[in-house]
């Protein structure tokens, strides 16, 4: 099955978005700076300027302050974070062959493109970074001047600290991350995760069957206006962990709202998915603080296209099963049920 494999942390697909593309713009003013700096630094060591360095340095100021600029481009190359790597390295690379090879004032200036990808949750990608320009160094010391003291030294360097930010930045934004879409309550995802996520699936999910099943706790008003909103928490909480003992790791529980959960069952079969809906209702129940829950269950791609078109058929099943008042007794078909009341 396509999603057996537990993540290895939780991220919201749309902070990590923003987050990585703030980061992104404010690197290209970083860029700008660290090259107009060396740019004037090697000026002043150098009143004597080659011709090919002029224009390598002419041509990279110009890049980054289009960086700078232009909206389009900063998206078109957020899109495309390989090739704008590459084409820090290919500029780096020919400052540093017009100015001296491992010996260039410039030859650190490698770092750059392995910190810019060391900010990334990816790490596949800051080690094909790394590799990039470590390949890129020693070709630059073949065609100009071997010194492979410098490029040891410089290696260590770009390694240890592209690791070293990775580490520390991917530590924070997890952090971070975790308590954006987790509800303090449960320990749930929250209702913004569930519409990210879901929307996130069924992107890479075409020809995959994902079911939504939205659950609501039947007279739960009464029980806080009895025993008081710290019991009700309690239960709330009860009611998470009997409803995570009833799915599998991979998929995706949420506190919807209230007394309301969402919960999201990838490459689930219509039989499957009928067994999970009567096992959840059984194991709630159970707990003793409800004679009845309402649940709603609804298919992509047969049943709906869209990602609010797909929670609003599960979300109308659940309400039509409420206004029964708990009349449908367990052995019920769940599915074919929801078909007849939507």
């Amino acid at each position: 099955m396509k999603y057996t494999t537990k993540f290895l942390i939780d991220y919201n697909p749309w902070l990590d978005s923003n987050r990585n593309f703030n980061q992104q713009k404010a690197l290209h003013y970083i860029r700008i700076f660290i090259v107009s700096t060396g740019f004037f630094i090697y000026f002043l060591l150098n009143p004597i300027i080659e011709p090919q360095l002029f224009i390598i340095l002419s041509i990279i100021i110009i890049y980054c302050t289009l960086l700078v600029l232009s909206r389009r481009l900063q998206l078109s190359l957020f899109r495309k974070r390989y090739l704008s790597s590459f084409v820090d390295i290919t500029l780096i690379f020919f400052l540093c062959y017009f100015s001296g090879g491992p010996h260039s004032l410039c030859f650190m200036a490698f770092l750059l493109p392995v910190l810019v990808s060391a900010i990334e949750p990816s790490f596949v990608r800051l080690l094909l970074v790394m590799l990039t320009t470590l390949i890129a160094m020693v070709i630059l010391g073949m065609v100009s001047v071997f010194d492979h003291r410098a490029i040891v030294v410089a290696a260590v360097y770009i390694i240890f600290s592209g690791l070293l930010v990775n580490v520390l930045s991917y530590s924070d934004f997890k952090i971070l991350a975790n308590y954006a879409i987790r509800d303090g309550l449960t320990g749930l995802y929250t209702h913004q995760y569930f519409f990210d996520k879901l929307g996130k699936l069924m992107d890479e999910s075409v020809e995959h069957t994902i079911n939504v099943v939205m659950i609501d706790l039947d007279d739960f008003k009464l029980l806080n206006d009895k025993y008081g909103h710290l019991y009700g928490d309690r239960v709330l909480r009860k009611v998470a962990d009997a409803i995570k003992a009833n799915v599998r790791d991979t998929d995706i529980v949420v506190r919807y709202g209230g007394d309301e959960f969402a919960i999201i069952l990838p490459e689930v079969d219509e039989e499957l998915c009928n067994n999970i809906i009567a096992r959840l209702r059984d194991s709630i129940v159970n707990l003793g603080h409800f004679k009845h829950v309402s649940l709603g269950c609804a298919r992509y791609p047969e049943e709906a296209q869209d990602t609010y078109e797909l929670v609003d058929m599960a979300d109308k099943r659940m309400y039509a099963e409420k206004k029964l008042k708990g009349k449908i007794p367990a052995e019920t078909h769940p599915f074919q049920e929801r078909r007849l009341l939507h």
